[in-house]
């Protein structure tokens, strides 16, 4: 015969809510008596003589204060040890079950396998007489506190005594309390448990009162004080937790108070269990990811949270009694038993599987399946936490096809790009740089930077410029660009580089400048007949003023176009960086009279004229200003600014050309046109123009180039109300 099984009479009024409990009880081999009412479980007790028996209580919906008053009614109950089985487990229902004689609360909320586990661990503990069976042996033999044959009553006790006089001073304690408090006896009975500085706290961590303690409220009301919770905070240790009864001791003959027995138990591993099952039963409950539970030895769901039966489209409670198998796609089904064989080796296992909704919508999963074992190593219960990863997989999705279509783009980009990591090797490699380098991706890819380098780049042009010998020996001129590559905490890991194969283009700059060296050396030739000649016949003197005027506007054509020639060459040398500066002593007012003789005809289809001021007054006759400079860059920069703002002024208006002197000299060329919005930011920018059918955007360009080779300052500012002004300082 196999050992005999303890019995556990189950009440609950509702036997149908208990049906996976009494199949996970049967299964770990307990007798279990199902009973409706506190009568029913009474008259098991009291007929059916059951050896060792332990009575669960389930309060499903049950106000608990209900069972307390029944416990104190039912003098067999106080001798039977009791565990509440409950779904109400907060703070207040923890309160009132305090007051009872109960040996224990489980959390409904932690499934059978818990409760099987409290069980086996409840059998496991020796248990001794309550004390509430010695009190009513005192009562009954009328036994005083000041009686010597009351300290060897005590002795014998499990439970924790102290024994106070009716003045309120200990005198008798058993072992059991010189443990739990460690303190001697002698420590005990001269006061030392209020004079070594420990601090009383409930169970909120509130201070607790002396005043407020059982056994002064027992000897002060001459009542029993059930089941009071404190915590006893001593230095260097951690906080113990008591729970204490005291009971006054009444005289039968004349009703005085002899004395206050005070019992206690230490519950301090009681309430850090407690307050971890409060813990996980709210991460349980409010967990984000779903947590499914069942026995070891079943093959049925028993408890889910919220999170858990959301995912699969079903209330927490539809899903008890499922059969595990029956959330997973019918394909991952056969597949159940081998994850918990695997879990069962090794205690834990994760997996991916795919689930099935109640609507049989199939999602993807990660399942963690955790065996819980019993302090045998028998497997207790099985846990399984799982998180949806619908909407990974969809970021998954998305961030692959993102990579692909970035992939595409970076190999067929007509523009040449390669990656480097931060160690200089090299990542990628795209479809044109191969076709301009000559080199395959497969020669460069893990390759040193600087052994491509080495290969590719033979000599620098410009700063973004740089001439390469390709595989074919063919050299090449390449513009590239360079930009640092960051993580999400901004560290550098690497650079991306793209350049593009200008060498055609540069090809067509040096014929195109060849062609204008040509044109404007071919140019000069002419001129110095259309110079020369009217500079001789102006030295006869029998010419008339007249033909004299003409000789001269013909001397002054050629000169201007001359200096245009000059100047478009000096451009050009200034932009090619080969300008040697020629300075010499000019009269600034001369200049800028004969720009004003230059574009009379301008002024003459605008009806308006270039006016010169000096000092924001006119200009006196004769006044001079020398300046050191480049006449050619001075006369070009005056001449190009004054024919825009001529071309640029309303019909009437007039130009003004100021001068100031102070540290700088600023000569400013006012009209009353203002600049188009879409220009200004493009302003002083190279073959950029706007609203001119023969303007080829040289103008401001050119006069900003010469200015800052003759290190001047050139700026403008223009309003719609006000117009523009350039400002040349010097």
């Amino acid at each position: 015969m196999g050992p005999e099984k303890k019995t556990l009479l189950f009440l609950t009024e509702k036997k149908a809510s208990v049906n996976v409990e009494t199949k996970a009880l049967a299964g770990a081999g307990f007798a279990v008596v199902l009973c409706s009412s506190k009568e029913d479980v009474i008259r098991r007790l009291e007929e059916e003589r059951i050896l060792n028996p332990l009575v669960i209580i389930g309060l499903t919906g049950k106000n608990p204060a209900e069972w307390v008053d029944s416990e104190r009614a039912i003098h067999r109950f106080h001798n039977t040890p009791l565990l509440y089985y409950t779904k109400e487990a907060d703070s207040d229902f923890f309160r009132i079950l305090d007051q009872s004689l109960h040996n224990g609360i489980v959390p409904a909320e932690a499934g059978s396998a818990f409760l099987i586990h409290s069980i086996e661990k409840f059998f496991s503990r020796k248990h001794e007489v309550p004390f509430r069976r010695f009190i009513n042996i005192v009562k009954e033999t009328n036994h005083s506190p000041r009686q010597d044959q009351y300290g060897f009553l005590i002795a014998g006790l499990v439970d924790a005594i102290i024994v106070d006089s009716k003045e309120g001073q200990i005198i008798e304690v058993n072992n059991k309390a010189c443990r739990i408090l460690e303190l001697s006896r002698d420590q005990m009975i001269e006061g030392q448990i209020y004079k070594s500085g420990w601090t009383f706290i409930h169970e909120d961590l509130t201070p607790f009162p002396i005043k407020e303690h059982p056994h002064l409220i027992a000897r002060e009301k001459k009542e029993s004080v059930n089941n009071i919770i404190m915590g006893i905070n001593r230095p260097g240790k951690e906080t113990l937790w008591l729970s204490s009864s005291s009971i006054p001791v009444i005289s039968q003959e004349n009703g005085e108070l002899e004395g206050v027995i005070t019992s206690f138990r230490d519950i301090s591993e009681y309430v850090s269990i407690r307050k971890d099952n409060l813990r996980m039963a709210a991460i349980f409950t409010h967990a984000d990811w779903g947590v499914a539970m069942g026995s070891a030895n079943t093959d049925t769901i028993e408890k889910v949270n919220p999170a858990y039966a959301r995912m699969h489209g079903y209330e927490p409670e539809e899903m008890t009694g499922l059969d595990i198998t029956s959330v997973f796609a019918p394909e991952e089904r056969k597949k159940i038993p081998r994850h918990i064989k695997i879990a069962c080796e090794r205690g834990h296992h994760r997996f991916e599987a795919s689930h099935l909704k109640k609507d049989g919508t199939v999602f993807p999963t990660i399942n963690a399946l955790t065996i819980i074992y019993d302090h045998e190593g028998n497997p207790l219960f099985r846990a399984v936490n799982v998180v949806d990863l619908t909407e990974m997989k969809k970021k998954e999705n998305q961030l692959r096809e993102a990579k692909e279509y970035s992939e595409i783009l970076f190999n067929n980009s007509p523009i040449a790009i390669y990656s480097v990591d931060k160690e200089g090797k090299i990542v990628d490699f795209n479809q044109q740089a191969e076709e301009i380098t000559g080199f395959k991706k497969e020669e460069v890819i893990g390759r040193h930077l600087d052994l491509v380098r080495e290969e590719l780049l033979s000599e620098t042009v410009l700063a973004s410029e740089f001439k390469i010998t390709t595989r074919d020996n063919e050299e090449k001129i390449i513009e590239r660009y360079s930009s640092e590559l960051c993580d999400f905490n901004g560290s550098a890991i690497g650079e991306v580089n793209s350049f593009i194969d200008i060498t055609e283009w540069k090809r067509l700059e040096e014929y195109k400048s060849d062609i204008e060296r040509i044109i404007r050396h071919d140019l000069k030739t002419p001129l110095n007949s259309i110079i020369g000649f009217p500079k001789l016949m102006l030295t006869d003197e029998n010419l008339s003023d007249e033909y004299r005027e003409y000789l001269m506007i013909i001397f002054l054509a050629g000169q201007n176009m001359l200096n245009l020639i000059n100047a478009s060459l000096n451009l050009y040398r200034l932009e090619q960086g080969s300008y040697n500066f020629s300075m010499e002593k000019i009269e600034l007012i001369t200049i800028l009279k004969q720009i004003r003789k230059t574009l009379r005809d301008e002024c003459s289809r605008k009806k308006n004229n270039i006016r010169i001021e000096l000092n924001s007054g006119p200009l006196e006759r004769d006044y001079e200003i020398d300046l050191m400079t480049e006449k050619s860059f001075i006369f070009m920069i005056l001449l190009n600014l004054a024919k825009n703002a001529v071309e640029a002024s309303p019909i009437g208006e007039d130009v003004i050309i100021s001068i100031k002197k102070g540290d700088q000299l600023e000569i400013s060329i006012h009209n009353k046109g203002a600049v188009p919005e879409s220009v200004r930011e493009h302003f002083f920018e190279k073959n950029y123009t706007y609203g001119k059918k023969h303007g080829n955007g040289l103008g401001t360009y050119s006069a900003k180039l010469m200015a800052n080779a003759l290190g001047a300052d050139l700026t403008f500012t223009t309003d719609d109300t006000e117009g523009t002004t350039l400002f040349l300082k010097l």
